[in-house]
């Protein structure tokens, strides 16, 4: 290994093991216990959707239940499944942003990971997600078939993690064939297809046997009681929260700013892309990113909280490094590269915080 990677791993295994030690201090009955009572229904064959109140994804209920039969029906177990994935998830994210560009912006980009969101606060679906989705781009950014598929396959297991990542995938799946189409990779796009599809067939056939589609479809409709509002006024509104977050709570929370700024970042290199061919070509898989990134936001319209954006839109620092990249001045480019370390340092507090809900104090 090289130092980056190894560096990477060992925050990966600093961050696994915070996480399961706040988590000895702290019992949430809410979302621990609707999680655990999830896998528990599960693991007593009770149906999905009719009997089961699974808000996000059933794929999230089955990893919770795998665990409980593990660790014999311990509710902290969940926790510590989750705090694991989170884990692999932080190497897979440096894995992809060092084959992209080269390990120390992989190693910049947890960083940056890190300070924004270092420890599990709960054991929620999004971070689940989250690994599905970094493995997904792991694979699509290798070159075969049946990388592609299993890209594929990947990104079907995050909206079965999280069900309302549906519309995100719809939102990248045309922005994949419309570009395929331009760079004459359409096989690509086939192939992803295929894989994506495979396992959102075997759900759909699931849920058809056992005559629960209706149940299911009134669970996707839950989302509705967070978003009572018109959606542009709620996008208007999420802009606005962001962004009086950032100027009000700038000492504590940067991370706030630092998001703003890569939803500005990455609408500009997509527009960059869609104006000059030959970047778009070149920068297929940052141009993904960015509309995987940006579509990440609306999981975080109804609750802005930094774990929700730590685990999607953080895509979005592919197309912050491509500018940084850009900038020929070394001295100029590791001043920038200090300054967002510096800045987002500010965000760790040695108390209780946004991102990090279960800070426990040292005078226990």
């Amino acid at each position: 290994f090289s130092k980056p990677i190894t560096i990477a791993i060992t925050l990966s295994f600093l961050s696994l093991c915070g996480s399961i030690w706040q988590s000895a201090y702290v019992y949430d009955g809410h979302h621990w216990g609707l999680m655990a009572s999830n896998a528990y229904e599960l693991l007593n064959n009770k149906i999905p959707y009719k009997e089961i109140f699974i808000q996000y994804g059933i794929l999230t209920t089955i990893i919770h239940a795998i665990s409980l039969k593990i660790f014999s029906l311990n509710v902290v177990s969940i926790f510590y499944v989750t705090s694991i994935i989170y884990s692999i998830s932080i190497i897979f994210f440096f894995l992809i942003v060092k084959n992209k560009f080269n390990d120390n912006f992989g190693l910049f980009s947890v960083i940056c990971l890190l300070l924004i969101h270092p420890f599990v606060n709960h054991p929620w679906h999004n971070y689940i997600t989250f690994l599905f989705l970094v493995l997904s781009l792991f694979f699509l950014q290798k070159d075969g078939s049946k990388s592609k598929i299993i890209s594929g396959i990947f990104f079907a297991f995050t909206i079965l993690s999280y069900e309302k990542f549906l519309l995100i995938f719809i939102i990248f799946i045309i922005t994949f064939f419309f570009n395929s189409i331009k760079n004459r990779s359409i096989k690509s796009f086939y192939l992803f297809a295929w894989g994506a599809t495979t396992p959102l067939t075997i759900f759909f056939v699931y849920i058809l046997q056992k005559n629960i589609f209706d149940d299911w479809l009134n669970f996707l409709s839950i989302g509705s009681l967070y978003l009572n509002e018109n959606y542009i006024i709620l996008i208007l509104g999420f802009f606005k929260k962001i962004f009086t977050y950032g100027i009000l709570n700038f000492i504590y929370e940067p991370y706030w700013l630092f998001f703003l700024g890569l939803i500005i970042l990455n609408i500009i290199f997509i527009f960059i892309c869609i104006f000059k061919k030959d970047i778009l070509k070149k920068q297929e898989f940052i141009f993904y990113c960015a509309v995987i990134s940006l579509a990440c936001y609306s999981t975080a319209i109804h609750s802005l909280n930094s774990f929700r954006l730590a685990t999607g839109s953080i895509l979005g620092i592919f197309a912050l490094i491509f500018f940084l990249q850009k900038i020929t001045n070394k001295d100029t480019k590791y001043s920038l590269v200090v300054s967002i370390l510096l800045i987002l340092f500010l965000g760790i507090n040695f108390k209780k915080s946004e991102n990090n809900k279960l800070y426990v104090s040292t005078n226990l």
